[in-house]
């Protein structure tokens, strides 16, 4: 059996195919995730979410949060999950590839890494409503899980837009940085204030929050075209965007 090193060299070699094998990206998607694993630092967000939900349910009052401290503390730590660790955990990984030149401009390959931090955050979703003290139905529970999957697909994406677009590992730090505080604050921000709020409403995180307090209390999603319009032309302008940026990187690699 191949160990990392060997993988790695193999996964990385060049090849004027750009194409992946069904063994090729077995090996990566192995390979990406055990790094996952072992650059913890990369799912800081994940671990700060398992250690607020239970920190918090003992130390914050139910009283405060007029007996919804549970729906508070999920709503922050699903954002720090499903936010903060989708996009730390692409866009840094990536970033340090382009530096060392390691990264491979196809699409197979930049996908890759987004599957084995699917699965890690959404694992992680999945126990975040029992470590908050919140118990919703099996079918607001699974519309809870279907909220988050959209809410990790989109960071993730936005992510990968991070890593392939910067230049150097120091200013994906920074940008990730001013990234997640923009996704995460303005809405939390615009539970209680009218401004955030209207801001907040033009944002996936924004929207999807709003239907997550809604579920995370037993209640029905309101279905609103402009919230669904919204969701629906970031993605699809994140994959064009994405498209685009990944056409400009191959041109000047044929040139």
């Amino acid at each position: 059996m191949k160990n990392d090193l060997a993988i790695k060299n193999y996964l990385f070699e060049e090849k004027e195919d750009l194409t992946m094998s069904v063994d090729k990206f077995k090996n990566l998607f192995l390979l990406r995730f055990k790094l996952l694993l072992k650059d913890f630092y990369l799912g800081t967000g994940s671990i700060i979410a398992i250690i607020f939900s239970i920190l918090l349910q003992f130390t914050l009052s139910n009283a405060a949060f007029n007996g919804q401290k549970g729906q508070f503390i999920l709503s922050m730590t699903v954002f720090f999950n499903s936010i903060m660790s989708a996009i730390m955990m692409i866009g840094i990984p990536i970033a340090q590839e382009k530096e060392k030149n390691q990264l491979k401009i196809s699409i197979e390959y930049l996908f890759t890494p987004l599957i084995p931090a699917f699965l890690i955050i959404m694992g992680i979703n999945i126990i975040l409503p029992l470590l908050s003290g919140v118990q919703m139905t099996p079918y607001f529970y699974i519309i809870y899980m279907f909220i988050t999957m959209i809410l990790t697909i989109i960071s993730l994406i936005i992510g990968l837009l991070i890593g392939v677009s910067s230049k150097k590992i120091s200013n994906t730090s920074y940008l990730i940085t001013y990234t997640i505080l923009f996704l995460t604050l303005i809405p939390q921000i615009g539970t209680s204030n009218g401004a955030f709020e209207k801001i907040s409403d033009f944002i996936y995180t924004g929207v999807l929050l709003k239907m997550l307090m809604n579920v995370s209390t037993n209640q029905p999603i309101e279905i609103n075209k402009f919230y669904l319009f919204i969701i629906l032309i970031e993605f699809i302008s994140l994959i064009i965007l994405f498209l685009l940026l990944i056409r400009k990187k191959r041109a000047k690699i044929n040139q």
